[in-house]
């Protein structure tokens, strides 16, 4: 039998002899360099999810919001909205909040924006004093990781590790 992986340690005045059948180290240095390789390159991974987060910005918006819908707009501003913007969801009056949306992939990073940053983070995070004149927006989470996108992301690393194919 081929011992390739042979291996004694001293300890304390004895020896502790290692033996690893068919275990070879170069197979295993290169499977290593691979994955190290792949880990410092994440980008077909980010490049997917960037798509994919672009799809999700897209159901939040067809859904009004998930997994809680966002608050519903007040009487007054949605009679405004009604005769200016018929047939408009929450968000949606022009549609640029909703086309806005833009991924920017890396080898180690994915970056979500909006071309319309300011009014994205009003809506994203609130506020009880929009144009400092006590005008209160509700939060309304447009770009949100939800648990079922923490998977998928899980799910195509591993398999872009594994594999080098996402």
């Amino acid at each position: 039998m081929k011992w390739a992986g042979d291996t004694r340690i001293r300890l304390m005045g004895c020896t502790l002899h290692v033996r690893m059948p068919g275990f070879d180290a170069d197979s295993w240095v290169r499977r290593y360099e691979e994955l190290r390789g792949r880990g410092k390159n994440l980008l077909p991974v980010f490049e997917r999810f960037g798509r994919y987060l672009l799809e999700s910005v897209d159901r939040n918006f067809a859904a009004e919001g998930r997994p809680s819908r966002w608050a519903a707009l007040s009487p007054r501003y949605a009679a405004r909205k009604a005769r200016q913007f018929p047939g408009k969801g929450i968000l949606e009056a022009t549609g640029q909040m909703r086309t806005g949306f833009w991924y920017t992939a890396s080898a180690q990073t994915v970056k979500v924006g909006n071309k319309n940053r300011w009014w994205w983070i009003v809506h994203q995070q609130g506020t009880d004093n929009l144009f400092r004149r006590g005008i209160h927006l509700p939060r309304r989470v447009i770009l949100l990781l939800q648990a079922q996108d923490k998977a998928v992301l899980t799910r195509w690393v591993r398999a872009y590790l594994r594999t080098g194919t996402v």
